[in-house]
């Protein structure tokens, strides 16, 4: 039972490695089409990018960011991010707003990759091609560092062109280009470099400096002319080119399904020679097999600890970092206003219950005032009322014996007369 699961852990991680499409062998390459025919240098340009080459995995995660920029070696490849460079030093392109884009960054997905909702260029086609719009700010713009130091590029002093990195934070070296790019007042465009193989081209115009002659300006017309078809024959030839390859990875995949094809036994060819090295594996074969299986599982578990780290990372990011910093501060300002709203209503508030307090205690002032002068005209008034009572009863007491003994006299005065008359 542990060789058979050992077999079939090992089928599938077979079945999931041949799914797996490698690069085209012909190399990754960007056909550019300007629209309008030329860049323009003080403002923006709508330019038509096909891509072809380019490795597609199944359910991967991330895909390509493709960016409008500057490298320090378009002619070479030290600007790479597989080689170690990092934006900001190597490589600078415009930074877009995520939550207002304008179209400067674009993001390819993989087909079935789980930010695939976000990817406003589409995704990888199995064949390795795709194809989206982007937008060219000008021959000058700022960019940003890791630090978010802000850096001014002029692409008339520099080289710029069209940049394609692994998206999400995923360094993937087989879909690195870089196609050269050139503004009106530089020339004609440059085709792509051996690095990219692409194909840019856009048509020359006539500096300011040119002459304003009817023979200048038929030259610069025949010129124009031959940009447009020698543009139009490098499409047509590019499409060809992309045919081919994808009618030859056809041809292959059928070799391949020819090859595994069923023997009319019920067993596919792969399934017999298999059958048939299980008796001479012996211990110590299956003791590598069952190594390399438990090997294999726990490079698929790391691998999905990284996914899942970059898929964070890359929600959390989106397509532009220095978006991001930017949305951030812009949050940290409007927090640090409804702060200092939320003080000044707290000191408002503040102050209105200290004058109402005040009020309130200077109302109570006066009515303890009110009441201490009511309970001392009180006190007066008892005083005086018991004063005057004392008075009258003393006098009227002193009349009263006087009467009793006027008229105590006058009866025993009758008395003794009415007896002595008697």
């Amino acid at each position: 039972m542990l060789t058979t699961i050992m077999m079939i852990a090992a089928m599938v991680v077979m079945d999931v490695v041949r799914d797996v499409r490698p690069a085209q062998a012909a190399g990754a390459r960007v056909n550019v089409s300007v629209e309008g025919g030329t860049l323009n240098p003080t403002g923006k340009t709508v330019v038509d990018l096909s891509g072809s080459g380019f490795q597609s995995v199944q359910g991967g995660f991330g895909g390509i960011y493709v960016l409008f920029g500057w490298v320090n070696d378009p002619s070479g490849g030290s600007w790479r991010p597989s080689r170690g460079s990092v934006t900001g030093e190597s490589y600078r392109y415009v930074p877009d707003d995520e939550s207002n884009p304008a179209g400067y960054d674009v993001f390819v997905a993989f087909p079935g990759d789980t930010t695939a909702s976000a990817a406003n260029g589409g995704q990888i086609a199995a064949n390795g091609t795709w194809s989206a719009k982007i937008t060219v700010p000008g021959a000058k713009f700022t960019s940003y560092d890791r630090s978010n130091n802000p850096i001014a590029v002029d692409c008339t002093a520099v080289q710029c062109g069209i940049i394609t990195i692994g998206a999400h934070g995923v360094t993937n070296a087989a879909n690195e280009t870089f196609t050269p790019l050139r503004f009106a007042s530089q020339g004609n465009a440059a085709a792509g470099d051996g690095n990219s193989s692409g194909a840019a081209s856009t048509s020359g115009g006539s500096s300011g400096a040119a002459s304003a002659s009817a023979s200048a300006a038929a030259k610069a017309k025949q010129e124009a002319a031959k940009q447009q078809a020698a543009k139009a024959a490098a499409e047509k030839k590019a499409a060809e080119e992309a045919k081919q390859r994808a009618a030859e990875a056809a041809n292959a995949n059928d070799t391949a399904a020819a090859a595994n094809t069923d023997d009319g036994s019920g067993n596919t060819m792969e399934g017999n020679d298999m059958s048939a090295q299980i008796p001479a594996l012996g211990i110590a074969g299956w003791l590598i097999v069952a190594a390399i299986i438990i090997f294999g599982i726990a490079v698929i578990v790391l691998a999905a600890g990284v996914g899942g780290y970059l898929a964070a990372k890359s929600l959390l990011l989106g397509i532009s970092p220095a978006a991001l910093d930017k949305e951030i501060a812009k949050r940290e300002r409007k927090a640090e206003a409804v702060r200092a709203r939320e003080a000044v209503k707290t000191a408002k508030r503040r102050r209105r219950q200290y004058r109402r307090l005040v009020r309130e205690q200077a109302k109570a002032d006066r009515a303890q005032s009110l009441a201490e002068d009511s309970t001392v005209a009180s006190d007066s008034t008892v005083v005086a009322d018991s004063t005057l009572r004392g008075f009258f009863s003393r006098h009227d007491g002193g009349r009263d014996k006087s009467t009793e003994h006027d008229k105590g006299a006058q009866t025993g005065k009758g008395t003794e007369n009415g007896k002595g008359e008697q």
